[in-house]
């Protein structure tokens, strides 16, 4: 049986430190704000991950407010997405997800009470959250970084289907003599996939970074930074690819 408490431990030290390698990154890098919008969602959401496990305190705080952490965190994750892909998430939208995280754990709280409730609609939110990453980076990113995307990408769909499923499994088992169980399995299962998917997503940003960082510098070292003109490796590499067209054509240059 796996131990919950343990997992969530290793969940909370794989996210913390896969947000350190990402800020020492942007620090290496020149600060780029995508990496700083990455790295302090990965924080908020970490933090909202430490307030739920903490059960002795109010309901308020374990049951909602730790929800709401962990959606801000999860809306702040796009938000750098979108700032790669030279676009915008407005703090609206920010403050959107936010507040629905907080409301959807608050309903099943007070107004229509009920843990597996609770449990199975903001799994199923937090798994669309993933998956609209997925969605961002299938839409935005269009240069030479879409090869090394796909390890984020792919990292973020396996975490959004994950916490659907466990959703739709959580909600089946609701007739099943053997809930509390089976539902105890799944969500040991569930803190055991998410540590591996934040590896996965983490190393492929930074994957992105560095083959931006790597196609900016060969472009600078090819062309003059002010006109944008071929300088004299730039006119060689081109002039060199121009002759052997030539000569392969039999035509003059």
């Amino acid at each position: 049986m796996l131990h919950l408490p343990t997992l969530l431990l290793v969940e909370v030290s794989v996210t913390l430190l896969m947000t350190l390698l990402m800020a020492i990154a942007a620090l290496l890098a020149g600060n780029r704000p995508e990496q700083r919008w990455w790295a302090l969602g990965n924080v908020v959401a970490t933090l909202g991950l430490a307030v739920g496990a903490q059960t002795a305190a109010p309901d308020v705080v374990h049951a909602v407010l730790s929800y709401g952490l962990i959606g801000l965190g999860l809306g702040l994750v796009p938000r750098g997405l979108r700032l790669y892909c030279g676009e915008d998430l407005s703090l609206r939208w920010l403050f959107a997800i936010a507040g629905l995280a907080l409301v959807l754990p608050a309903i099943f709280l007070w107004g229509l009470p009920s843990l597996s409730g609770r449990l199975i609609v903001t799994g199923a939110y937090f798994g669309l959250l993933n998956l609209a990453c997925v969605a961002v980076l299938l839409r935005g990113v269009r240069d030479a970084t879409r090869p090394v995307m796909w390890v984020s990408a792919s990292g973020f769909l396996v975490l959004g289907l994950v916490l659907l499923l466990r959703a739709l499994f959580l909600g089946w088992e609701l007739r099943s003599p053997d809930a509390a169980r089976n539902a105890e399995l799944v969500m040991g299962l569930t803190l055991f996939v998410i540590p591996l998917t934040q590896v996965a997503i983490g190393f492929g940003m930074m994957l992105m970074i560095a083959r931006r960082y790597a196609e900016e510098l060969r472009r600078l070292s090819l062309t003059d930074k002010l006109n944008g003109a071929f300088n004299r490796a730039g006119l060689e590499g081109r002039g060199g690819r121009v002759l052997q067209r030539a000569r392969m054509a039999r035509r003059p240059v």
